[in-house]
């Protein structure tokens, strides 16, 4: 029972979530750049290789 519910409230958030995606497309970049950003700091031999400026 519960797992039917669970499953409905995923089912509705992903269609929120999605919609949300396709109005603003920009937020979504920036936000996995980032990601990227934090990602490659956490390794500083990668980062002075990338030497990527976002």
């Amino acid at each position: 029972m519960f797992s039917r519910l669970s499953d409905i409230f995923c089912g509705f958030f992903g269609l929120f979530v999605s919609g949300l995606e396709k109005k603003n497309p920009e937020a979504l970049l920036e936000l996995e750049k980032e990601n990227l950003r934090k990602q490659i700091a956490r390794f500083p031999i990668v980062a002075s290789w990338a030497r990527v400026d976002f």
